[in-house]
C-alpha cells in the first residue's frame, strides 16, 4: 500500500513539474521587455534607459492607412480613453533594421499596445518574421485586400498577439517605399 501511495505521489509530482516547465517555456509577448500596464512615464524612462537618450513622446493620432481592424487599437482609436504617442526611435534597431518610430497606445495611463514602425525595404520583413518565429514559434499568415494585397503575419501567446506587415506607399516620382509595422498587443 505504501508503495502504491508513493507511486501515485511520484506521478502527481512529475505531472506538476511537467506543467510548470511547460508554462515556463511558453513565450510571453512583451514589447521591449516593458510590462503591460506601465504608465507613460514608466515607458518613457524604460526607453530612455535603453537608448541612453532623452526621447520626445508626442501625443498624436494614428495615420489613416492604419485604421484597420486587424491592427487592434489603430482601428478603435475613437475611444476617449485611449491616448496615442509617437516616439522617434533615436537609435533603436530590430533585426538590424533602424526603427523610425515607436507607436504607443495607453488606456487610463496603462500601456496596452505598442509598435515598431519602419520606412524600409519590404524584404526586411522576412528577417523580422524569422526572428519573431524564433522567439514565439510559427506564425499564421493571411492576405488582406486593400489597394494592393498585404501579407499579414501573426503570433499569439497567452492572449497577447503580434501582427507584422508591410504597407506600400506611393512616393510619386520616387516610386514606392514600404512602411513596415510590427504591432504588439496586450489582452
Amino acid at each position: 500500500m505504501k508503495k502504491l501511495i508513493a507511486s501515485v505521489m511520484m506521478i502527481c509530482l512529475l505531472c506538476c513539474a511537467t506543467i510548470v516547465i511547460a508554462e515556463a517555456n511558453t513565450p510571453v509577448i512583451m514589447f521591449l521587455d516593458i510590462p503591460w500596464g506601465s504608465s507613460v512615464k514608466e515607458v518613457q524612462e524604460h526607453l530612455e534607459a535603453r537608448t541612453d537618450n532623452d526621447l520626445s513622446f508626442e501625443k498624436s493620432k494614428p495615420d489613416y492607412f492604419l485604421d484597420r481592424e486587424e491592427l487592434g487599437l489603430y482601428h478603435n482609436f475613437n475611444s476617449d480613453s485611449l491616448e496615442f504617442y509617437v516616439v522617434l526611435s533615436s537609435g533603436l534597431y530590430f533585426c538590424d533594421v533602424y526603427v523610425n518610430e515607436i507607436h504607443l497606445f495607453f488606456r487610463d495611463d496603462k500601456l496596452v499596445q505598442a509598435a515598431y514602425f519602419f520606412r524600409s525595404d519590404p524584404n526586411n520583413l522576412k528577417q523580422m518574421t524569422a526572428e519573431l518565429d524564433r522567439q514565439y514559434g510559427p506564425h499564421t499568415r493571411s492576405v488582406l485586400k486593400q489597394i494592393t494585397d498585404v501579407d499579414s503575419y501573426k503570433w499569439e501567446a497567452d492572449g497577447r498577439s503580434i501582427t507584422a506587415e508591410t504597407v506600400q506607399i506611393d512616393a510619386g516620382i520616387l516610386n514606392y517605399y514600404s512602411d513596415i509595422i510590427v504591432v504588439y498587443s496586450d489582452k
